[in-house]
């Protein structure tokens, strides 16, 4: 899942998902 966020903030965008199989989900910048 992606969320775009506004044009004029950082990060741009945020990747969430389960990265390294621990079950709990990961917050990617």
């Amino acid at each position: 899942m992606m969320i775009s966020t506004d044009s004029n903030s950082h990060p741009s965008c945020i990747a969430i998902g389960d990265f390294n199989d621990d079950t709990q989900l990961d917050i990617a910048v």
